[in-house]
């Protein structure tokens, strides 16, 4: 669980069994993505409380569908756009992960600098943001699958190879 002191909120976890007062006075939870993983709890939250998700427009799009979140709920941040609220500002970063998944820098008005990324993948997008990466006080990475050895991916070129492959062999994709 990843709560931080310099935004009074939670990143990826709505905790409202373990925490239940705590959870309640979070005024923000901010969401990476929309993955199952980093939503549980979130209408139990939601339901019995008033903060807002700060997420991108595709998680928030996401949220509406799969847990029927109203949009209202959530403060939508772009990719590259900076938040100011009252003790900090907070700066959205493409985590590379998948449709619209961010990492949140957070600086503080006493010039605490936080990182916290849920899953992503080390690429283009985050490689360009190095210089406000830097410098963090404090940095959080989700590492859920990192845990255990058992967990090995394939490449983004292995697995479209895969797909495409078994696309053409079940007959479902046209073939040029």
């Amino acid at each position: 669980m990843v709560f931080s002191k310099v935004a009074n909120s939670y990143f990826d976890e709505f905790p409202f069994r373990q925490r239940k007062k705590l959870a309640i006075s979070s005024d923000y939870f901010f969401l990476s993505h929309a993955h199952s993983d980093h939503t549980s709890g979130i209408q139990s939250v939601l339901s019995s409380s008033d903060a807002t998700i700060v997420c991108s427009r595709e998680t928030a799009a996401a949220l509406k569908v799969l847990h029927r979140i109203p949009k209202e709920k959530c403060l939508i941040m772009d990719t590259n756009q900076s938040l100011d609220f009252d003790d900090f500002v907070v700066h959205a970063i493409d985590a590379n992960h998948c449709l619209g998944s961010l990492m949140f820098v957070i600086d503080s008005t006493e010039h605490i600098k936080e990182v916290y990324t849920g899953d992503f993948r080390l690429g283009t997008p985050i490689l360009d943001e190095l210089d406000l990466l830097s410098n963090a006080d404090h940095l959080w990475v989700d590492y859920t699958y990192g845990k255990n050895p058992k967990y090995k991916f394939p490449s983004r070129k292995d697995l479209i190879s895969e797909i495409l492959a078994l696309m053409l062999t079940e007959g479902n994709y046209p073939q040029k």
